[in-house]
């Protein structure tokens, strides 16, 4: 630990629209915050500690933002007494800092600032190999080509938007005509390709199919799934239609029940949804092409299905996955991206390859966002994974990452509005509202960043 260097107390915080008055309490408006300021005495790293814990004793998360643009969140676990933000990177002289509510509640007694240890580039040393012992010859080769760059470079990513035509190249046009160059990786979806989406609604999507053509162009694949909840969907209520029933509003689907009576219709029903994903996965398979694979993504936050019934009912489920396309299915091209974004909800070293953060910091925040990519790389209690930031809104600089020894393995910047803008003749511009276009330029022709035109792999063929 570092020596302390700054410290105040309730009395010296500034509510900012909290219910909570008579004391600094982040209740459960979406309006509540406080504010305090700071005198940093010399530029550098620091780890800012609250005091406090969370007013309903579950887990919570806040947002932290210095001088009005997001720097990090404040995360307090169940059952603790105080929050760390780590290898903040502070300039000399005062600054403002901003706790808002994201969810849960926060009782803060104190905050304190202390200078940071020395970064530890040990972090940047991983797992060898892929967790499926049986890992194909190209699943192999991408995770050896992510090992190596991690650390010294970061692949440029972009999620495409959806879709029922063959293939939609709005997203990559708008980045093509600022910079001339193409994302390493495009992020597709499983949403509309199987499950009820699919069979009760008639949704229609060629998004694996973009993924296979970007492979043979010479790129890499990352594939999420919005799983509409197998069962129960409430699409007859306006506010909750068909479409979003990935959303836990949207169903009355329990997976904890479920999971609780193997024989339940419930529980058939998941693992016929599983077993249709992998159908729909077999080209990628049969072709071995490698996919980044992110199923129950953020799932800590309850806000869809897979979460809302606590942790131990999305490790199960988690598992019971990738047994299901590992081990029955054989589909060993597949590496395992776990953004489940707590602690609690980690399902094992031993079904996980990477970690992924989905952070949307606010327009032309460039930070690195370090606080959250460090408490990624130490998460795992047995050994290091490589931590990507899966999904984002505005694209970190990346002279910032290597500063702040937060070198993202990826990034992949999420779709339709914040990358373009659609014009009346149908054609598309680039949008500046998230990342402006001299920051895009930048990434895209930075020494440090690997495009498409950079990839150069040898698949085994």
């Amino acid at each position: 630990m570092g020596k302390q260097i700054a410290a105040i107390n309730a009395q010296q915080m500034t509510l900012q629209g909290a219910r909570y008055i008579e004391a600094v309490r982040l209740g459960y408006e979406d309006n509540d915050a406080f504010s305090f300021t700071m005198d940093v005495p010399a530029t550098g790293h620091y780890r800012m500690t609250f005091l406090g814990g969370s007013l309903n004793g579950k887990f919570n998360s806040n947002y932290l933002d210095m001088d009005g643009a997001r720097c990090g969140d404040v995360d307090v676990d169940e059952g603790k007494d105080a929050a760390e933000v780590r290898r903040l990177y502070i300039e000399k002289g005062t600054h403002t800092f901003t706790v808002s509510k994201f969810y849960g509640g926060l009782l803060v007694e104190s905050v304190s600032l202390e200078e940071e240890a020395p970064f530890d580039a040990s972090l940047y040393d991983v797992r060898s190999t892929p967790v499926d012992p049986k890992a194909s010859p190209n699943a192999h080769i991408l995770y050896d080509y992510l090992r190596e760059n991690y650390g010294k470079n970061v692949l440029t990513g972009q999620t495409l938007s959806g879709g029922a035509d063959r293939w939609n190249k709005d997203d990559l046009q708008a980045i093509w005509d600022v910079t001339g160059k193409a994302p390493a990786i495009v992020g597709v979806d499983m949403m509309d390709a199987c499950g009820t989406r699919k069979h009760l609604y008639g949704a229609q999507s060629n998004d694996p199919q973009r993924g296979i053509d970007y492979f043979h162009h010479g790129g890499l694949v990352t594939m999420a799934w919005h799983w509409n909840a197998p069962m129960h969907l409430t699409p007859e209520k306006a506010e909750h239609p068909w479409n979003k029933g990935f959303y836990t509003y949207s169903s009355s689907f329990s997976l904890k029940e479920a999971l609780a009576d193997k024989e339940s219709p419930e529980f058939k029903a998941i693992i016929a949804d599983i077993e249709d994903a992998c159908e729909v996965l077999r080209p990628y398979k049969e072709q071995d092409i490698p996919i980044l694979w992110r199923p129950l993504h953020e799932a800590s936050g309850g806000w869809f299905w897979w979460g809302a019934t606590g942790p131990e009912a999305c490790i199960e489920l988690w598992r019971i996955m990738f047994d299901i396309m590992v081990n029955k299915h054989e589909m060993h091209n597949l590496l395992w991206i776990w953004n489940g974004q707590h602690p609690d909800w980690y399902p094992g070293d031993d079904v996980v390859d990477i970690i992924g953060e989905d952070i949307y910091a606010g327009n032309h925040v460039y930070h690195a966002q370090n606080a959250r990519y460090l408490r990624s790389a130490l998460r795992p209690e047995t050994e290091h994974k490589m931590v990507a930031l899966t999904e984002n809104g505005t694209i970190p600089d990346i002279d910032l990452m290597i500063r702040d020894g937060s070198m993202w393995s990826w990034y992949c910047t999420w779709c339709g509005g914040f990358v373009y803008t659609k014009n009346e003749d149908g054609s598309v511009t680039y949008n500046e509202e998230h990342t402006g276009s001299d920051m895009l330029k930048k990434v895209y022709n930075h020494p440090n960043a690997i495009t498409l035109d950079k990839l150069n792999i040898q698949w085994n063929r």
